[in-house]
């Protein structure tokens, strides 16, 4: 719950700065308290240093030596010394100045006081000191180590108070430690004026505290009041609301956190505005190509079907092509056949009219020729009507030749008769069969250059078709593609709505 809790910055930024300040306060108050400890101690330690400095000029150890081995505290030195020290003491203000020594049995006895022998609080000659080993002894030890004077802290005695002490050791002649010279000072006012102090410390700080808190609160609220300006304005705006402005009049960081804010709502409703005045025309022109799209598929689609019809066809032309192309084939064999027939005819009628000639002479020869001729004849008219309409005429000459091989064999007895006559035809049908001869050889010519046509034709319908096949493969690929953009276009319109939709949010507030 603790977690969950809405905590003001204000509270947040008071606390923590409270907590600092208390901090330093402390910090400050120990560190001028262990300060002024530090100065009380230090002024009565060198106080009495300087007292004990003093007080063992007016001190011969040689005679305190003897003093103390004969232990008569009544001899004259002993009641010199006494009157000595007690002067001292009263003269410096000091509360005791003794001496005293280590004896045999490890413990340390007093030796001369300077005071009233007969007084309460006086050490009597060869009286037990009890020190505290963790007070007195440590200073004590060192005095008699290093032969220099020592002083202890402020210490509290359940006795005597508050005290300092200064230790000296007194030598004799030869400068050995015989005794040890003590002085007590009282510390009571010192540490009154170190407690007073304290107490002024925590009140002044306490105060300052107070203070400091009340001044960090005002400015934090000053400064947390555009903080919760702004918080107020980026909530609004989370809400859809534009027409926003934030105050702020200060010139710090604040300041122009604030400006920074108020550009932004700016340009927000700068985007906005721009984003609504277009989403119309967006959602029009992703509606719009979705439509050229989807034309552009269905084109695309009938654009495939007529590629393949368009293959269909040039299949079925490529195929008349190449029926073409062997008829073309067929007819150059016939033609080539015909033209060596022709020679050959030439040939028999030459023959023919030297056998005319001869005819009187060797009529048995007549008979055969005549056979001959006839079946020549008749191999021609098959040929001729092979041959069409360029054959036409050759038929005609070849049913003559027939004729006269017939008649050269009904009437052998009037061959002589008519042989003149038939060396003349034969002439003449010679001379016909020469000049047909070239119009069949060029007709052969024509047939050759036909079924060359033909080839090329067929290899050009070949390259067409192959082109048509390519064209259809990127006809299918462009309806793929006008597919993907029809899909294409059909998000994008559902994303204008959106976008117009989540526009309107703003625009509606």
């Amino acid at each position: 719950m603790l977690k969950n809790r809405f905590i003001p910055i204000v509270t947040k930024l008071s606390v923590l700065t409270s907590i600092i300040i208390l901090v330093v306060l402390i910090v400050t108050g120990l560190i001028s308290y262990s300060k002024l400890s530090e100065f009380g101690y230090r002024f009565n330690g060198e106080h009495t240093k300087t007292v004990v400095n003093f007080a063992l000029h007016a001190i011969n150890g040689d005679s305190l030596e003897v003093v103390i081995k004969e232990r008569n505290d009544s001899s004259a030195y002993a009641n010199y010394l006494r009157t000595e020290l007690m002067k001292i003491r009263d003269m410096a203000e000091m509360k005791y100045l003794y001496t005293f020594f280590f004896n045999n049995n490890g413990k340390y006895e007093y030796a001369i006081e300077g005071g009233d022998q007969n007084s309460d609080d006086y050490s009597q000659f060869g009286s037990v000191a009890e020190w505290s080993v963790d007070d007195d002894l440590p200073y004590i030890e060192r005095a008699i180590k290093t032969k220099e004077i020592s002083y202890t802290k402020i210490m509290y005695n359940e006795t005597y108070g508050w005290m300092v002490t200064s230790y000296a050791p007194i030598l004799n002649s030869n400068g050995k430690v015989v005794a040890l010279l003590g002085c007590d000072i009282e510390a009571e006012h010192v540490v009154k004026e170190i407690k007073k102090y304290r107490t002024s410390v925590i009140i002044t700080g306490f105060l300052l505290l107070v203070v400091s808190v009340l001044f960090v609160v005002y400015f934090i609220s000053r400064s947390v009041k555009v903080i919760q300006c702004i918080t107020q304005i980026t909530t609004r705006l989370s809400e859809g609301e534009l027409n926003l402005h934030a105050e702020c009049k200060t010139n710090d960081e604040f300041g122009l956190l604030a400006k920074s804010v108020n550009k932004m709502i700016e340009h927000l409703q700068s985007i906005v505005s721009t984003i609504h005045s277009n989403s119309d025309l967006f959602v029009a022109e992703s509606t719009a190509v979705k439509g050229i799209s989807n034309q552009l598929a269905e084109d695309a689609n009938k654009q495939a079907a007529v590629a393949e019809e368009v293959s269909s066809s040039m299949e079925q032309i490529k195929s008349n092509i190449e029926n073409n192309s062997e008829n073309a084939k067929q007819a150059e064999q016939i033609s080539t056949s015909t033209t060596k027939t022709l020679g050959e005819v030439v040939d028999a009628t030459r023959t023919s009219i030297d056998s005319i000639k001869l005819i009187n002479q060797k009529i048995a020869i007549i008979e055969e020729i005549s056979r001959q001729t006839n079946i020549l004849a008749l191999n021609a008219a098959i040929e001729a009507a092979r041959a069409g309409e360029y054959g036409r005429g050759f038929s005609v000459v070849a049913a003559e030749v027939r004729k006269l091989a017939e008649r050269s064999r009904v009437a052998a007895n009037e061959i002589s008769e008519i042989s003149n006559r038939s060396v003349d035809l034969s002439m003449e049908a010679s001379q016909k069969l020469e000049e047909l001869v070239p119009e069949i050889e060029e007709t052969v010519s024509m047939i050759k250059e036909i079924a060359h046509a033909s080839l090329e034709q067929n290899y050009g319908i070949d390259q067409i078709n192959t082109a048509v096949v390519q064209l259809n493969d990127i006809t299918q690929h462009n309806a793929q593609t006008a597919e993907e953009l029809s899909n294409a276009a059909n998000q994008l319109a559902e994303q204008s709505d959106e976008l117009k939709k989540s526009i309107a949010f703003f625009v509606n507030h």
